[in-house]
């Protein structure tokens, strides 16, 4: 296996990636409950002629700020109104990551060529990358605008010296303001504030360099002003106080949503950094001395670190907040292995991964069995084995490939490992289309919504609604968020409307005959959901179950 050189031919990564995750986003719909509310707030602002200010179901959403919306909005002027669109940006949302991280590695490691070959392909193995490259979301447009302010951070001159760019900063700066608010500056907070650790142009001129900082600083606020400030105005008091405040102070401080301890994302380093932290090579990485005398390993130390601690102090915590920092541990990961192999040290076997990965499409494989001698109860490992043997056996397959297919050094180990991986995780995630998506499928009970709210029926859905119907079923109108205590009441006063209710199966009953039946009945994840005319859910309510 050759690997072109990032200059010259199109690298082995891109393609790959291109290919991989281009057919996965299309094995199925749009993911609830996220990529649906994405959707949603993206078409109910299309359908409204709102560019400005983001709504879901109706009302003002200040939850995000509109630049991802905005790119889908862009795309959909030329093609119409679908879900093809924002999948494709999507992918090449990833794929831009990867470029920008080999350009990233060729600014930090400019004698270290292998560098930019290799960290893309270490990106690109990360089973949770992967994984949420196929959402449609915010974190991989936060992580392509971090990765714009750090290349431009690291600019190099002429003569080799770093000299930042500090406009190409602002942009990514700014970019980030504008998909996500406040947080996505923390990305970039460490190695701008401590930069004294990493560049000597900031310990001999500190004033200097914290000046630059600060006008970049006001230059981004600046340009985000130009969304905020009207948005401020024009929504009112309430989603000012929350787009301001609440979305911004509440997460760090006081979560309302997502709150989890100080430690949490240290219980989630195995998935995060799945197969690459069970690599005996990663490990050597992190005994590596002298790592501070690396600039490029400096600067990745100086920002990966504080950001981790910055964001375990944040009270709202979610696996995908740190996918920009998934892309520095992929950029630290190929500068490591390439200074151990500088020393000398070219152990970069891959047999753990693959034995890993050996066991796991084993398992898979043995699902059937297990499942029909009766281990395992669940609805979701039952039709998660009910996909056959095949999935299984290509992942073992993949695994004996990487245990028996030993690598002269790391440019041959990593990119074999990425492989493996990549196409080992994109197997899951075609068993998982192929067997578990009918219970997330939620496109047939928008199609009957979208034919009752035709009628003019008015839609009511029990429980914390979501969003996830509105671009599904193309809804003009909000849907009323009801529950068992005023939920009967405005059934009372509206019975030929429509109520969306969900039971889960284990209590799901069957209804006697000449008994109200619900219009529609379908599977959502553990639940049946029930599609109800308003008069009969309010009087199965007190049917006998059978």
């Amino acid at each position: 296996m050759s690997f072109p050189s990032v200059r010259g031919p199109i690298p082995l990564w891109l393609p790959t990636w291109l290919l991989v995750a281009g057919v996965s986003i299309f094995l199925h719909g749009p993911l609830p409950l996220y990529s649906t509310r994405t959707l949603t707030v993206a078409w109910e602002m299309w359908h409204l002629g709102e560019w400005l200010i983001p709504h879901q179901n109706g009302m003002p959403y200040s939850h995000k700020a509109p630049l991802l919306y905005w790119l889908i909005h862009a795309g959909w002027a030329i093609g119409g109104v679908s879900d093809v669109w924002p999948r494709i940006l999507e992918v090449l949302l990833s794929t831009a990551n990867l470029l920008l991280l080999a350009q990233l590695a060729r600014q930090l490691f400019p004698n270290r060529p292998q560098v930019a070959r290799l960290a893309p392909w270490v990106l690109a193995g990360l089973f949770f990358y992967f994984l949420f490259s196929l959402q449609i979301m915010f974190d991989l447009l936060v992580t392509a605008c971090t990765l714009l302010s750090l290349i431009g951070l690291t600019h190099r001159d002429l003569r080799g010296g770093f000299a930042p760019q500090w406009w190409l900063v602002a942009i990514g700066m700014w970019l980030g303001l504008l998909t996500k608010g406040p947080v996505a500056l923390l990305h970039v907070a460490a190695p701008l504030l401590l930069a004294p650790l990493w560049l000597e142009a900031a310990r001999s001129a500190p004033a200097r360099w914290y000046g630059r900082v600060a006008l970049t600083l006001v230059a981004a606020l600046a340009l985000f002003a130009l969304w905020v400030v009207p948005v401020a105005v024009l929504g009112g008091e309430a989603y000012r106080q929350e787009l301001l405040f609440t979305q911004t102070a509440g997460r760090v401080v006081s979560a309302f949503d997502h709150a989890r301890p100080l430690w949490w994302y240290v219980t989630i380093a195995p998935l995060l950094l799945f197969p690459w932290l069970f690599w005996p090579a990663t490990w050597r990485g992190f005994r590596l001395r002298g790592q501070t005398a690396e600039p490029g390993l400096r600067f990745l130390l100086v920002w990966l670190l504080p950001t981790l601690l910055a964001f375990s102090l944040v009270s709202a915590k979610q696996a995908y907040y740190l996918l920009p920092e998934l892309a520095g541990f992929a950029l630290w990961l190929a500068g490591s292995v390439a200074a151990r192999e500088h020393r000398g040290d070219r152990r970069a076997h891959g047999w753990l991964p693959g034995v890993l990965l050996l066991l796991t499409g084993t398992l898979v494989a043995l699902l059937p069995t297990l499942v029909a001698r009766g281990y395992g109860d669940s609805v979701f490992l039952l039709d998660f084995a009910s996909a056959g043997i095949g999935f299984g056996l290509a992942i073992a397959a993949l695994g004996g490939v990487l245990i028996f297919w030993r690598a002269r050094d790391a440019g041959q180990a990593i990119p074999r490992i990425a492989l493996a991986t990549l196409l080992a995780t994109a197997l899951l995630h075609g068993q998982f289309a192929a067997s578990l998506w009918p219970r997330y499928d939620l496109q047939p009970a928008a199609d009957q919504l979208a034919a009752l709210a035709a009628q003019g029926k008015t839609l009511a859905n029990r429980g914390k609604y979501e969003g996830q119907f509105n671009f599904l079923a193309r809804l003009t109108r909000p849907i009323v968020e009801i529950d068992y205590d005023n939920g009967p009441p405005w059934a009372a006063q509206h019975p030929d409307d429509i109520v969306i209710d969900y039971v889960h199966i284990e209590v799901a009953r069957d209804f006697a005959a000449g008994a109200p039946q619900p219009l529609w009945i379908g599977a959502f994840r553990s639940d049946q959901l029930q599609i109800w005319r308003a008069g009969d859910w309010l009087a199965a309510r007190s049917e006998p179950a059978r």
